[in-house]
């Protein structure tokens, strides 16, 4: 979960994928490939529903140098966790369609 500013809740709060009974349906319809799509669900605010996109919008400048660092700490966890999920995505659909090439 990331920490974020929310411009609806006016603080900051954490910010997570929310996984319903939208994402289990069409889990069930599509076998479980739709699972896939998971990653590229946007963070929403855990207390109002904001996605993390329209709060970064409306986030204030950092008031001091330690809440600088802080923010480009939490972009570049943010692109490394990106980057991995891309990885694994990329080596899952890679391993498929070398199953049913070799099929």
């Amino acid at each position: 979960m990331q920490v974020a500013f929310c411009a609806n809740c006016g603080k900051r709060t954490g910010h997570k994928r929310s996984i319903g009974v939208g994402t289990a349906l069409g889990a069930l319809v599509t076998g479980g490939a739709s699972l896939l799509a998971v990653p590229a669900y946007g963070k929403r605010c855990v207390i109002c529903g904001l996605t993390e996109s329209e709060a970064a919008k409306t986030t204030p400048a950092p008031q001091t140098i330690a809440e600088a660092q802080q923010a480009a700490e939490d972009t570049a966890v943010d692109t490394a966790v990106g980057l991995k999920w891309l990885a694994i995505i990329g080596f899952v659909v890679a391993a498929i369609i070398f199953l049913f090439v070799r099929s």
